[in-house]
């Protein structure tokens, strides 16, 4: 009688994509869902929602990999908040308030400042 080779069944669930969901991506969807439900997203963000998501995919993948260095990571997380600012612009850019590209700029400008500045 021959024998199936070892490894998984048949009726095994399909291997992980590889894809990690951490707290980059699940903040990404929180925010496209607070958009959504104040009206702020239509047809045309569409593709500004997928680089977002992506650039939060990027980004959970890159912290889980122990293999990257410290530098890649800055990197990521470089390019990532940029994807995020021109997210931020194009759907609540035209909103009252600061952007967060304006918030981002001020926490910049707080940390050149020195102590007692």
């Amino acid at each position: 009688m021959k024998r199936s080779p070892p490894g998984p069944a048949l009726w095994a669930d399909p291997p992980r994509s590889g894809r990690i969901r951490g707290r980059t991506r699940r903040a990404a969807e929180q925010t496209v869902r607070a958009w959504r439900s104040t009206g702020k997203l239509d047809d045309a963000d569409r593709l500004a929602v997928s680089l977002l998501y992506s650039a939060a995919d990027l980004v959970d993948e890159t912290r889980a990999n122990a293999d990257d260095s410290s530098y890649v990571r800055a990197i990521v997380l470089g390019r990532a908040t940029e994807v995020i600012r021109f997210v931020s612009e194009r759907v609540a850019g035209d909103a009252d308030g600061p952007t967060l590209a304006d918030l981002l700029a001020e926490v910049g400008d707080g940390a050149d400042a020195g102590p007692g500045d």
